[in-house]
C-alpha cells in the first residue's frame, strides 16, 4: 500500500522531487521557453482572478441592493406606522370628514355666488348711469 507523506498533498515527497527534476530536465529540451514563467498557467490564473473579482463585485452589489431594499421597507413601515398613530390621535370619523368638506364647499359656493351677484348689480348700475348720461347728452344736443 502506498501512503502519501503529507495529509494535505496527494503525492508523496519523493514523487514531488521527481516531478521537479523532470520539469528542470524538460527545460533543457526547450531552450527558448522560460522555466520561470508558464504562460498558459498565468493566463488561466489571470482569468481565474478576474472571475473571482467579478463574482465578488456582483456579490457586493447584491448585498448592497438587499440592504437598500430592507432599509426602504423599514422606512416605509415607519412612515405608515407614524401615519396610523396620527390618524388614531385625530380619531376622525370618515363620514364626519365628508360632511365637513361638503359644508366648507357649500359655504365657498355661497360666498362666490354672493360676490358674483354684487358684481353684476354694480355693473348694471354703471350701465344704467352711462345710459342716463348718454340720454342727457342726446337731449342737450337736440335742444
Amino acid at each position: 500500500m502506498h501512503w502519501p507523506s503529507s495529509p494535505t498533498r496527494p503525492l508523496d515527497s519523493l514523487d514531488g522531487v521527481e516531478e521537479n527534476q523532470k520539469a528542470r530536465a524538460a527545460a533543457l529540451y526547450h531552450p527558448l521557453s522560460s522555466p520561470l514563467s508558464n504562460k498558459a498557467g498565468t493566463r488561466e490564473e489571470k482569468k481565474r482572478t478576474e472571475m473571482i473579482k467579478a463574482r465578488d463585485q456582483l456579490r457586493q452589489q447584491r448585498l448592497l441592493l438587499g440592504r437598500e431594499r430592507t432599509s426602504e421597507r423599514e422606512s416605509y413601515a415607519q412612515q405608515m406606522e407614524l401615519l396610523r398613530l396620527q390618524a388614531a390621535a385625530l380619531d376622525m370619523d370618515p363620514d364626519d370628514w365628508d360632511r365637513e368638506t361638503e359644508q366648507v364647499e357649500a359655504d365657498l359656493d355661497e360666498a362666490y355666488e354672493a360676490e358674483l351677484e354684487e358684481y353684476i348689480l354694480q355693473e348694471e348700475l354703471e350701465l344704467e348711469q352711462q345710459l342716463r348720461e348718454l340720454q342727457l347728452n342726446e337731449t342737450a344736443k337736440g335742444d
